[in-house]
């Protein structure tokens, strides 16, 4: 592991110095900027289709009506469950081959130099830019919180369509959570439709948005067809980190849903999604007169949580 500490104009002496922690830590932040502005490991929404973990709702339903001509009451099927299954999640890696300077922007400027113990000026290799610049980035970018400057073109979940700072992704919810309309199937006359939902949370995808350009201490490299140190052009040490940051990201960033009691990879994001449901029933009866005794269990009670995943994202 090579930590450096890299080189900067001062520009009111000429002379070159060291960065402080601080004006590193910007260039950090500056990593996560780029990375926000063209994420390769990117989260999508397609219907059925997605290639994460499987979600699944269960709601209860009634059970099929009992009907009898005699007055005694007729015995109904017992209350069960049906389950929709949720595949919309698409994870896709755009894999980034490692970014040589040849037919590049960058191609004639080195990695920021510094200032090694015997005072020599050497321009760093990737590993050292990896080490000092990259790998914060890429600890920053999968923790839990979900902030502009430090999570930029990372995923959460919210039962919200609307987050500040952030981009919903898609039309399509991740996922449901519906229950049996308690309400419904206590009123009215049987037989009761046997199933009746009510959405109580759909659960949305939202980007993290990258913050606008901010200042940052430029730090110095080498012109490599004649020598020269010079500040790195903007542009192009924001071209350079940034074909750096998705190629690394696209080996080690991935996504997936987890149940809440596995917390074995990476960090939780956003909103848990739930999965509710009531598990009572009550029988109830009903009489057509001259004609049939009717019976039918409907579902009744509170719902509860059953079960909870989280989208977690981590490192590989």
């Amino acid at each position: 592991m090579a930590i450096r500490r890299p080189l900067k104009l001062d520009k009111g002496s000429g002379d070159l110095r060291d960065f402080t922690v601080d004006e590193v830590d910007t260039i950090v932040d500056e990593v996560i900027r780029q990375y926000g502005l063209s994420p390769s490991v990117a989260l999508t929404i397609n219907q059925g289709s997605g290639n994460l973990t499987q979600l699944t709702e269960t709601r209860a339903i009634a059970g099929a009506i009992a009907s009898s001509t005699t007055a005694v009451p007729p015995t109904a099927p017992a209350v069960s469950t049906t389950t929709v299954a949720y595949n919309n999640t698409v994870q896709t890696i755009t894999d980034q081959t490692f970014p040589y300077r040849t037919g590049t922007n960058w191609g004639n400027f080195s990695y920021p130099v510094y200032k090694t113990s015997t005072n020599d000026i050497r321009a760093m290799d990737a590993i050292d830019v990896y080490d000092t610049f990259i790998t914060p980035a890429l600890n920053k970018l999968v923790e839990s919180s979900t902030e502009s400057y430090a999570q930029a073109g990372t995923y959460f979940i919210s039962t919200n369509q609307s987050e500040s700072g952030s981009t919903q992704v898609g039309a399509a919810p991740v996922a449901a959570d519906t229950n049996a309309d308690i309400a419904a199937f206590a009123s009215g006359s049987l037989p009761e439709t046997v199933d009746q939902p009510s959405t109580v949370n759909r659960f949305w995808l939202h980007q993290v948005n990258p913050v606008p350009e901010f200042d940052y201490t430029a730090p110095v490299s080498m012109r490599l067809n004649d020598c020269d140190l010079q500040i790195t052009p903007r542009s192009t040490f924001g071209e350079m980190i940034q074909a750096l940051v998705n190629h690394y990201a696209s080996t080690k960033i991935r996504y997936n849903f987890y149940v809440s009691s596995d917390t074995s990879f990476g960090n939780a994001r956003g909103t848990g999604i739930t999965d509710t449901y009531t598990t009572g029933s009550l029988t109830r009866y009903d009489y057509v007169y001259g004609s049939t005794y009717y019976a039918q269990n409907v579902p009744t009670g509170t719902p509860s949580v059953q079960s909870t995943h989280f989208l977690r994202i981590g490192l590989i």
